[in-house]
């Protein structure tokens, strides 16, 4: 038996199999954060380099990080604002002490105040729906150097301050 095939049967066809692969696409990690910001990074440990570290796991829950330290003997004030065009979930603080805070101004908006010694700080949430997370990191009352924050397994920095992550 011969199939025969018109040209609108081949778009038809074309047209399936491209709305295949986009969905593909989507289900398999088109959705997925940037990997610069997977797996904490190597170096963050309470004393360390101070600044930021950011990153994002699947292993722990809740699945964000964004954590500041200082080397012993350094005070500094940690403030910013963390947004989505999503929802956060399960915010909580790293190891509170005297007036650290964090305040979660509707669904999409974090801000966070922490006086961070040779220990750690810091604020941990998830994401639900949403594909942006954009970060404001301050330190002393200015927006901290890009070369403060440390993104992912790799402690890469980001191009500027704020940035945004997408997925």
């Amino acid at each position: 038996m011969n199939a025969q095939f018109g040209t609108g049967t081949w778009r038809g066809m074309a047209a399936t199999l491209a709305a295949g692969a986009v969905s593909l696409a989507l289900s398999t990690g088109a959705l997925a954060w940037s990997g610069q910001v997977e797996g904490r990074p190597a170096s963050f440990q309470p004393g360390a380099a101070g600044g930021y570290y950011v990153w994002r796991t699947d292993t722990e829950t809740p699945h964000w990080h964004v954590e500041t330290t200082d080397r012993p003997g350094f005070n500094h004030l940690y403030t910013g604002t963390l947004t989505t065009d999503g929802q956060f979930t399960g915010v909580n603080v790293t190891q509170p002490e005297g007036d650290d805070w964090i305040q979660q101004i509707g669904p999409g908006t974090i801000q966070y105040h922490f006086h961070t010694y040779s220990g750690r700080d810091g604020v941990r949430f998830d994401i639900v729906g949403g594909s942006q997370l954009t970060l404001a990191l301050g330190r002393d009352g200015q927006p901290i150097g890009r070369d403060r924050i440390y993104l992912g397994a790799a402690a890469e920095h980001p191009a500027s301050n704020p940035f945004t992550l997408v997925r």
